[in-house]
């Protein structure tokens, strides 16, 4: 049987929008799965993590797809003498997101994305306990903690940056204190460190912000009154521990995927 990565939906290619790569082209490869919650809006309350109450992304539906279709799609976006002829270095992107990509991706993986001409970026939440080679072969690794996951420290130890979303309490769970976000600023200092702003979603829905105006039942109030609050909250952090920034959902406010 082939190399298979389960997938959400077919690769893209857009911008970054957010952290230490935002403004970078990349091609998209969103993963089916998460362990924080099934991505079903009905069952937010089932959810390990507290972002299940407030997560923006569908990831329940998925579909096999081969590495080599995989990559084949991927070359078709970008195609390798656009970049890496002209750098003398792959510089084609591909990040690989979900729901949560650690728990399917595997050193081979990694390899085939790598021979093929890709650097690869990982977007997690932590709390999977990933084959330490994985972690070695990703070039950018951005680790984004939930309340109520614990972070394998591995994954701390290799991060390239932590972004934080405030307040990000839920289900249970307050919100992010300045001294946990202090501690994970201590156990990563090689890394670059943001903390965002919450989005104000509709929990009956998920694909749905007030940032891009797709509303489902949310309206500009809503941005006066939750997300707001959540801007200034990061601002006020940022004031006092100044080798942390802040991280905007930039693809957001662009209508960009």
């Amino acid at each position: 049987m082939s190399l298979q990565l389960v997938l959400h939906c077919a690769p893209f290619r857009t911008l970054q929008g957010e952290g230490a790569r935002a403004g970078s082209s990349a091609i998209f490869v969103r993963l089916a799965g998460c362990n924080a919650w099934d991505g079903k809006p009905e069952h937010r309350a089932q959810g390990r993590g507290a972002c299940a109450a407030w997560c923006d992304t569908s990831f329940f539906r998925g579909h096999p797809s081969s590495m080599e279709d995989l990559i084949g799609v991927c070359d078709r976006l970008w195609p390798a003498e656009v970049t890496v002829e002209r750098a003398g270095l792959p510089q084609r992107w591909v990040v690989l997101t979900g729901g949560e990509p650690l728990l399917q991706l595997t050193i081979e993986h990694m390899a085939a994305l790598h021979t093929a001409g890709f650097l690869i970026a990982v977007e997690t939440n932590g709390s999977v306990k990933a084959d330490i080679n994985v972690y070695r072969a990703i070039n950018w690794l951005t680790v984004s903690p939930k309340k109520g996951m614990a972070v394998d420290p591995h994954c701390l130890h290799h991060a390239d940056e932590v972004k934080v979303v405030l307040p990000g309490g839920g289900n249970g769970h307050g919100p992010w204190t300045d001294a946990e976000l202090l501690e994970f600023e201590l156990s990563t200092p090689r890394a670059a460190h943001y903390v965002q702003p919450q989005d104000a979603t509709d929990p009956k829905f998920v694909e749905v912000s007030h940032l891009s105006k797709v509303y489902a039942g949310l309206n500009d109030a809503v941005g006066a009154t939750v997300y707001q609050p959540h801007v200034q909250r990061c601002i006020d952090f940022v004031h006092v521990h100044e080798s942390w920034r802040l991280s905007v959902q930039t693809h957001k406010y662009l209508g960009l995927r």
